[in-house]
Order: C-alpha cells, then sequence, then structure tokens
C-alpha cells in the first residue's frame, strides 16, 4: 500500500472547507443542535472528495508505504514487533515539487481520474501555462491518493498516473491549509506530512504543512522560503481517528 501527495489549486474546495465551520457541529455526537466546529478545526480536518473546480498542479508522488502480512504468515517476529506498540509506526516525510514538474489541467486535471498521456500536438508538459507564460499559482492544499497491491500483480488505485479504469468507490483525500499560499513562477512547492499514533488514547491523525522556496541555482546561495503555512492538525487537536 503507497500513498501519494500532491499540491491542489481549487477556490471551490478550500471554500467548502471553510463552509464547514458554520455547518457541521463540533462533535458527531451532539446532533444537528449541537455547536458549530468553527474555523480551526474545518481548515485542520482533511475532507475525501471527487474533486471537480480543481487543478493537480504536479505529478503526485509517493509519500508513505506500508506492508501488510497475510494474516496465516505471521509468526512470532510478527507478533513481538507488533508488542511495540503503534509509536512505531509514526511516519514523517517531506516531498520536494519543483517547478519543471508544473503540469497543466490536460495533465493530472482535477486530481481524480487517469491521468491524460495525450497532449494538443503544439504542448509538451514544459509548457504548462505556469511555465510557457512565467506564470504564478495559489495553492489551497494537497490530495492525497493511493496504490494498493492486493495480490501479486492485481492492484487497484486512484493516483492519476495509475489510475484504475472504473474506479467508483474510493476518492481523494483533500488536506486543507488555513490560508492559501502563492507559488511564484520559477518557484518550488515543499509539503512536509506526519503521520502520528498514540498509543495511550488509542489515536492516529495526520499532521501536514506547505512551504514554497525558491528554486537553488547553481552559483547562487542556497533557497530561501519565500512563505509557508502552519502545521496544520498538530496533537491530533481539531481531527484524528480511533485505532
Amino acid at each position: 500500500y503507497t500513498s501519494y501527495i500532491a499540491p491542489v489549486s481549487s477556490v471551490r474546495l478550500h471554500s467548502e472547507a471553510k463552509g464547514q465551520a458554520y455547518s457541521q457541529p463540533s462533535s458527531a455526537m451532539d446532533g444537528p443542535m449541537g455547536q458549530p466546529m468553527g474555523f480551526l478545526k474545518a481548515m485542520e480536518t482533511p475532507y475525501v472528495v471527487r474533486s471537480h473546480a480543481a487543478s493537480q498542479t504536479h505529478p503526485e508522488k509517493p509519500i508513505f508505504k506500508f506492508e501488510h502480512v497475510a494474516f496465516g504468515a505471521r509468526d512470532d517476529g510478527y507478533r513481538q514487533q507488533m508488542g511495540g506498540g503503534t509509536a512505531q509506526f509514526n511516519k514523517r516525510n517531506t516531498i520536494r515539487f519543483s517547478p519543471e514538474e508544473t503540469m497543466a489541467a490536460f495533465a493530472s486535471g482535477s486530481g481524480y481520474g487517469p491521468r491524460k498521456e495525450e497532449l494538443p500536438p503544439d504542448v509538451t508538459l514544459s509548457q504548462s501555462p505556469m511555465n510557457r507564460f512565467k506564470l504564478g499559482t495559489t495553492i489551497h492544499g494537497l490530495l492525497g491518493s493511493f496504490e494498493a497491491v492486493l495480490f501479486d500483480r492485481i492492484t487497484i488505485s486512484i493516483a492519476p498516473s495509475t489510475f484504475s479504469e472504473g474506479m467508483f468507490s474510493w476518492f481523494p483525500l483533500y488536506f486543507p491549509i488555513r490560508e492559501p499560499l502563492y507559488v511564484p513562477y520559477n518557484a518550488s512547492i515543499v509539503a512536509s506530512v506526519w503521520r502520528r499514533c498514540d498509543d495511550e488514547t488509542s489515536r492516529v491523525w495526520y499532521e501536514w504543512g506547505i512551504d514554497v522556496a525558491t528554486t537553488k541555482e547553481q552559483g547562487k546561495p542556497e533557497e530561501q522560503i519565500i512563505s509557508c503555512s502552519a502545521i496544520h492538525n498538530p496533537g491530533g487537536r481539531s481531527y484524528y481517528v480511533r485505532l
């Protein structure tokens, strides 16, 4: 099982995430009369979405990989490993998306569905609008997708580069950021994601943040951070799931 991440530009997704601050109760146990969840919690909660009015600006990249041992193959070594608790499954990864990898909507589209390999005859991947016209873009968060090997060569995937034709039961996970980030021409996007586990409370949650950085060039100083988001959902304060 491999999970992927990619930047996404979508005013609609961002607006709908903000709208949850007033339309959803802070706890499902409170019912429709519960208090609204508020802006912070709404923007620190991932959402399963079937993205439409969105643009995945770069090819998705693998961020985490998981291996599940078949039940009949679990030996004493596996049980001993599991005896260490879930904290050993804490993961962290930082993924860089360079300006050379920017893509137009005709490639990865909205981030859901197969990547379109057939480009117009006068367009190449290096000629996306960001590169061709030296334009910047605005990032509204991250899209998470996955590819799973079920058995041998049998796989299912919602990652655009390996999308399973006819797949209509799984959708991307949208990680919003509280304030959109402008990405100038020739700047890189650096996404950091943490997967956290807590044995004492039996919780699992994600934390995430995005940096916008200048591109390191030969003979010039190290790259510099132009702008950055906050780290979202630290300690699982707004969103988590139970083990």
